[in-house]
């Protein structure tokens, strides 16, 4: 298996660094609901690690205050790459689906469920360049990515502060690709963030998920076991210790829909077992920008 990675790496970084027409295979993938490029199990370079040429996804697993937890790293290419999508590519159609078909039908390398936008009627929702909800309550945390893939948090999100901060964005020619309206935020250039702990949740030991943005064109997707019946997992507070003790570089890192919702899924396999599993309405994920194994989905 090592010599197996090893060789993969030589082989890619050959295709980067000494061949020209390596850079035109990584294309930037459209900002609207169509899905990445095909994958391929031939591109597992170890266990949970996988790589092509335009993405390298990293999966570990740990131990945490008697909980098991999983944390996959992402680098990628290029901004297009992070995505979202929704079931029945839809806004107003009130359909639930499983994650990992979610997953399966966009090529996803790795993705975790979202923040089941179309059972709430508040937030302001943007999902691939489109605005599709603007009513936030100044209750909820809101993640905002810009074109760059780069993450925003506006804490107790209102009208006039979401207002002003897609404002400023603007002004820096900045625009708003993809939002949430879960949380909150729970860590922030390293350090543990004061939030409502009565909110989510929060003082329940439960299963949990969470994104994060790690540097440019780099994040993490965090999970801890749990359920959504007995009381066994992490509170929010332990779950962003975990997550600022195993990344302390991360930019923002912020929780999505966890209990019953919580998915994690590289490629089309699911990454654990969650026995009392809602289907969802929408998912985060990473996909391919890599040509080489033929069509991207439409």
């Amino acid at each position: 298996m090592k010599l197996k990675r090893l060789l993969k790496l030589v082989a890619i970084v050959l295709l980067l660094t000494l061949a020209p027409f390596a850079h035109a295979a990584i294309l930037p993938l459209p900002i609207d609901q169509s899905g990445g490029y095909p994958v391929s199990a031939d591109n597992f370079i170890a266990d949970g690690e996988y790589m092509d040429e335009s993405i390298h996804v990293i999966t570990t697993y740990h131990y945490y205050k008697k909980t098991n937890c999983i944390m996959i790293r992402v680098k990628i290419a290029d901004p297009s790459q992070l995505r979202t999508a929704m079931s029945d590519d839809a806004y107003g159609v009130q359909k639930y689906v499983p994650t990992k078909l979610m997953a399966k039908a966009k090529n996803s390398v790795a993705a975790v469920n979202g923040d089941y936008f179309k059972y709430n009627d508040f937030g302001y929702l943007i999902r691939q360049g489109i605005l599709y909800r603007d009513r936030p309550n100044g209750k909820y945390d809101v993640l905002l990515i810009d074109e760059n893939a780069d993450f925003y948090s506006v804490p107790v999100a209102t009208e006039e502060s979401i207002s002003a901060a897609v404002a400023e964005l603007e002004a820096q020619g900045h625009k708003v690709v993809n939002s949430f309206n879960f949380g909150p935020t729970l860590v922030v250039d390293g350090q543990v963030q004061e939030f409502n702990t009565e909110i989510w949740s929060g003082t329940m030991k439960m299963m949990r998920i969470a994104i994060g943005q790690l540097g440019p064109l780099e994040y993490a997707l965090y999970f801890c076991d749990g359920s959504t019946t007995v009381p066994v997992g992490l509170t929010m507070e332990h779950f962003a210790a975990f997550i600022a003790e195993h990344t302390p570089e991360v930019k923002i890192a912020y929780n999505l829909d966890g209990g019953g919702s919580a998915h994690m899924v590289l490629l089309q396999r699911q990454l654990h077992n969650n026995a009392s599993g809602r289907d969802i309405c929408d998912i985060v994920y990473f996909a391919s920008a890599s040509d080489l194994l033929g069509e991207r989905v439409k």
